[in-house]
């Protein structure tokens, strides 16, 4: 039985809880929104906790279709760190600011530690290198 959690606010993937609706087979539901097109949908407290409902059907269909780029992986692991500029949150964005000048085995670093990940503020450094050194780095363009 899921428990009834006041959600209201947070998102979860794409989708926007707005309030709770109902009790469905022992199932907290929730009025939500899509924030990719504004739907109206009802979810389970259970479906959005587990990532198995991240937007609505129509806009569950469309994908960035950036997943299988070899930068995919290391995008998602800086977002779920929250460590991304917002013009970065965007893995088309991402991708395409950092793959003319991605080399294999290089690693992504920040040139301030106490700002996000973002296209004045990265580049990528050898790995087991000293890192100060400028000719080991390579910056955006």
């Amino acid at each position: 039985m899921s428990k009834r959690v006041d959600i209201t606010g947070k998102t979860f993937g794409n989708v926007l809880v707005l309030e709770y609706s109902h009790t469905k087979n022992t199932h907290a539901m929730y009025k939500c929104k899509c924030k990719l097109c504004n739907a109206p949908m009802i979810v389970s407290y259970t479906n959005l906790k587990s990532g198995n409902t991240k937007s609505c059907t129509s806009c569950g269909q469309k994908t960035h279709g950036m997943s299988k780029h070899p930068l995919y992986d290391r995008w998602r692991a800086l977002k779920e760190r929250n460590t991304l500029s917002e013009v970065w949150k965007d893995p088309i964005r991402f991708i395409s600011d950092v793959a003319p000048s991605f080399q294999k085995g290089y690693s992504l670093r920040r040139v301030d530690k106490n700002k996000p990940y973002s296209l004045t503020n990265s580049f990528w450094a050898q790995p087991r290198s000293n890192r100060h050194t400028s000719s080991q780095r390579i910056y955006f363009t």
